[in-house]
This record gives C-alpha cells, structure tokens and sequence, in this order.
C-alpha cells in the first residue's frame, strides 16, 4: 500500500468529504432551521445525496485504485460493526450531559475540568487493559461488548441520582472513570470485529469506514437525537415548573431547575438504552469472536 493519496481519487475525497459535511449538517441544525422548511436543510440534503450518487456511480465503474472499495459492503460483519459503532456512540452521549452539568451546576473551573479529563484518560486506560485481559483470555466479543456497556450503564446510574442544583465536581470523577473505561470496551472489539475475515486489500476500507461512523455520521446522528429531546424536555419542564408556580414565571431558577430534571430524563433513557442493547447483545445466538 503506498503512502500517499492518487490524484486521481482526490475527487473521490471530495466526494466524500461533501456528502459527510452535508450529512452532519442536516442532523446538527435540521431541528434549528425546522428541517425541510429551510432552504437551506433541503439544499444540504440534495447536495448530500448528489454527493454520495457520485461517489457510488464512480467507485462501481473503476475495477482497481478505488477509494471506497464497495465489495467491503458483501461483508456482514462490517454491516454490523458500523451498526455497533454507531450504538456505542449513542449510548455515550451521557458524558456530554455530565460535561454541561459540571458546568453548569457546580464551582468547578476550568483547572477542574481539565483534572476531570485525565480521570477520563485513567478510564479508558483500565477499560483497554479489561479488553486485552478478555481477549487473552479468548472470552467471546459479545460479552466484552456487554460488559462495556453495562459499565456505561452503571455510570449513568450513578449520574441520574446526581444531578441536583448544587453538584459536587467529586462526584464526577467515578462516574467519569466508570463511564470511559466502557466506551472503551466497544470500541476496541468492535473494530477488531470489523475486521475479521475481511482479505488484506480491504482493510482500509474498512479503517475510512469506521472513523467515518465513529467521528462523523454516529456523533451527528447522537447529538441530533439527544439534543433534540434535550430542548423538549427542558421546555415541557420549564412550562409544567411555571403552571405550578406562577410568580416564578421567566426566573434563571426555574429555567436551571428544568435543565436539570430533563438531564435526568434524558439520562434515564439512555439507562434503558444501553441496557436494552447490551442484553441483547448477550442474546446474540452466534459466538461473535475472531477466527482462530
């Protein structure tokens, strides 16, 4: 494989680069711009979808050099791996909210912050020595899978009960280990599952295909979903905190309350979500393991 990009695939990255920049547009400020009733959303969508016609007319009609190599898609564990990706991110949307929290309901500084993301590190550290020790020990992926997101399960658990007016930045920093080093877990089989059993030519296929879920599509799809819901739920408690207590109508308190209360509710639906996945994972009939 050579170490540099063909001129003549660098229509290809284009392409590509297009069609995701449109994708992750449309999801970020579809609810913003109140989605097909903006020009400027229907734009991006046609833009996208042009995009990627081009990119899949292209790569069909070229035998060899291509830049997206679409027998990779004959391969379902990559199907399942991108699904998995995607997942994973989903069900990590809890550390975003535990950022906003921080910020918002507690005196922790920016030192504080930057303290809390080395007890980050420390997390993902333990979770891919928990991986490894797995792997040697050649326990099936589908239980390393649901062992992650049971920790992450767990993490969010604890941040439910959490969140209250005034937060304690020490409290934040077991959740926050717990929390990454079970994002860890998925992300590090999953990839190693997407691999498996593909020929050596499509690996890098395989690598585009991963980091573009994990870094692009997954992350715009969650912040679509969870940021949406986010905004409803803060609004639907703003108005019910309002109804009860009139005089209070428009007060900071009350808008800080409401964004706490949908922060639970938010958070307690992504404990139902990790967990729903990672018993279903568990109930995955096949071994889910690498070929020995």
């Amino acid at each position: 494989m050579s170490g540099y990009l063909p001129w003549k695939q660098i229509p290809d990255l284009l392409l590509t680069v297009v069609f995701l920049c449109a994708c992750c547009y449309v999801l970020i400020y579809g609810k913003t711009c109140d989605w097909y009733a903006s020009p400027a959303i229907r734009a991006g969508t046609a833009i996208g979808l042009c995009a990627f016609g081009a990119l899949l007319l292209k790569e069909a009609s070229v035998r060899t050099g291509t830049y997206l190599d679409l027998h990779v898609f004959t391969y379902r564990n990559v199907w399942i791996g991108m699904l998995l990706f995607l997942v994973t991110v989903i069900a990590n949307y809890g550390s975003t909210l535990m950022v906003s929290y921080i910020k918002a309901a507690s005196a922790a500084d920016n030192l504080h912050g930057a303290t809390l993301s080395l007890w980050c590190v420390l997390g993902c550290v333990l979770g891919g020595a928990l991986s490894v020790v797995m792997i040697v020990r050649r326990i099936p992926y589908k239980y390393i899978f649901a062992t992650g997101l049971l920790l992450v399960c767990i993490s969010n658990v604890y941040l439910y009960f959490q969140y209250q007016p005034q937060g304690v930045y020490e409290h934040m920093i077991l959740p926050s280990v717990c929390n990454f080093a079970g994002m860890f877990m998925p992300y590090a089989v999953v990839c190693a599952y997407g691999m498996n059993r593909l020929p050596s030519w499509l690996l890098p296929t395989w690598l585009f295909l991963m980091i573009a879920v994990r870094n692009a599509v997954a992350p715009a799809i969650s912040m679509s979903v969870y940021g949406n819901l986010m905004q409803e739920r803060q609004q639907h408690y703003v108005t019910r905190f309002v109804q009860d207590v009139p005089s209070l109508a428009g007060a900071v308190t009350v808008k800080g309350q409401a964004a706490i209360v949908a922060m639970k509710d938010v958070t307690g639906r992504i404990v139902w979500f990790t967990g729903i996945v990672a018993v279903l994972a568990l109930a995955y009939p096949r071994r889910w393991s690498m070929r020995s």
